[in-house]
């Protein structure tokens, strides 16, 4: 009830002929040979579920074999026939990441809005599959539907946290015109709607400024206002310190010892409303800009960003873009060793409260080692602020020393004790390959707003192209 596919009209899909999708494969091909920094959208909200999908993986894995091209889709797969979707996306070379929309996992809230999930096992399978086939694995959630509230969200978040999804992304409920809930919202009390810009999506022709907007509900009777900001800031530290694949290895040793992640993202979380670095001010600066961009009507909207003070913020993309894809990228370029940093205190203390059997002494090395381990082949701000550090690495890599294989560790196929590693401690080359460094100075060689789109999309579950890897001495 909540989404315009949902109509109808959208219930009979065409396709385009393979032979016109050849064509434009092709000549999209040759165009963008090797350009990993422009990306393949797909207009499809289901990809995957049918046979001419297959048709098309095909098509599209002919391109990527021959030109290099394309490294990352934009599409969002289907939410039933999960064994086509595993076809699909297993016959491509690389690119789409594997999306399961689950919404809520409150039965009351699915009645409410007239949907039925995906069957659990077959989440599971899809996960499964996708991280079989080295995919990542993702799925969405919405704030403010109907006959939500704060705890049974915070329980649909740590369902969906510990069944394994490796993005778990939360949006704001859109109030969609022509949409039953629309119709629904417009006769219950309580409601509160705002307005603020589509990401990116504005113009002036002539003199006419022009602006995409959107309705989206931020309290309800069961839902209040500020529920909904607590929760906007913890799906913030999820896309910074869990949905970004920062620190996957980190998260695989917490569960190997029995630590939740949810409660791992919570701890962080809280301890960063009580710290005074740069993790508290992006987070407050995130929740500032969170109620900033809402406005009471489209006329108010209107108003504001036709100044032209305020028109050129949003070409410059100080205002109007996807707040969790801006503050993700602006934690990574600019924050990238205080978000470690908190990251790895609450593991620690986690750990020192675990009924595991772990010496303190233990810990600190391990932690230590993870600290090392991700400056030197997760740190993105060094590489794209820095041009003679990056011919510098080219030039002789930096060698690290670890107590504990981690790299060798993250590459097991059953994930053993790491602990049992430790026998394979020693020096690592943390390298990139030729590839890599193509690409990295291909996108840091583009203007600063051009550069901020694209590490902004590429933070969105691509973000290990870009890590170095620890060849052992």
């Amino acid at each position: 009830t909540f989404c315009h596919t949902a109509d109808k009209y959208y219930n009979k899909p065409q396709w385009a002929s393979i032979e016109r999708l050849e064509q434009e494969m092709e000549m999209f091909g040759q165009k963008y040979r090797g350009r990993h920094d422009i990306r393949l959208f797909l207009a499809d909200n289901n990809f995957g579920m049918f046979k001419q999908d297959l048709d098309f993986a095909k098509i599209v894995r002919k391109v990527q074999e021959k030109y290099n091209w394309p490294r990352y889709i934009d599409v969002t797969t289907g939410k039933s026939q999960p064994g086509n979707i595993v076809k699909v996306v297993n016959e491509l070379k690389w690119g789409l990441v594997t999306t399961a929309s689950m919404q809520t996992l409150t039965g009351d809230v699915l009645k409410n809005i007239s949907r039925k999930n995906l069957k659990y096992e077959d989440y599971l399978y899809l996960q499964e599959q996708s991280k079989l086939h080295d995919r990542t694995s993702s799925t969405e959630l919405i704030l403010c539907l109907p006959g939500e509230t704060y705890v049974s969200f915070l329980n649909t978040i740590k369902q969906m946290i510990d069944s394994g999804i490796e993005q778990l992304i939360i949006y704001t409920l859109m109030n969609l015109n022509g949409t039953p809930l629309y119709e629904q919202h417009k006769k219950t009390p309580k409601i509160i709607s705002k307005y603020r810009i589509v990401p990116r999506q504005f113009s002036k022709l002539g003199n006419d400024y022009i602006f995409d907007t959107e309705e989206v509900i931020v309290q309800t009777p069961t839902f209040s206002y500020e529920d909904y900001l607590e929760i906007r800031g913890l799906a913030f530290v999820i896309q910074t310190v869990y949905n970004a694949s920062n620190f996957p290895e980190l998260i695989d040793f917490l569960k190997e010892n029995n630590i939740s992640i949810y409660d791992w993202l919570i701890d962080i979380h809280k301890k960063i409303k009580l710290r005074a670095d740069i993790t508290t001010e992006q987070l407050s600066s995130f929740l500032w800009e969170t109620e900033q961009e809402l406005w009471d009507t489209e006329e108010d909207l209107q108003n504001f960003y036709s100044k032209d003070q305020n028109y050129n913020q949003l070409i410059s993309g100080e205002l109007g873009g996807n707040l969790l894809s801006k503050y993700t990228y602006l934690s990574r370029l600019n924050g990238f060793q205080a978000w470690l940093d908190i990251s790895l205190d609450s593991a620690k203390s986690l750990l020192f409260k675990s009924d595991k059997p772990l010496s303190k002494i233990k810990i600190e090395t391990l932690m230590n080692d993870f600290r090392t381990f991700f400056t030197y082949s997760r740190d993105l701000g060094r590489l794209f602020k820095d041009d003679d550090l990056l011919a510098s690495i080219q030039k002789e890599p930096p060698v690290i020393k670890l107590t504990y294989d981690i790299p060798s560790w993250s590459n097991t196929v059953d994930l053993s004790s790491l602990l049992k590693f430790q026998k394979n401690h020693g020096n690592y080359s943390m390298q990139y390959s030729e590839e890599q460094i193509t690409n990295i100075q291909t996108i840091a060689s583009q203007n600063p707003n051009e550069q901020s789109v694209k590490l902004q999309y590429i933070l969105r579950g691509h973000s290990r192209d870009f890590w170095a890897s620890g060849v052992k001495q």
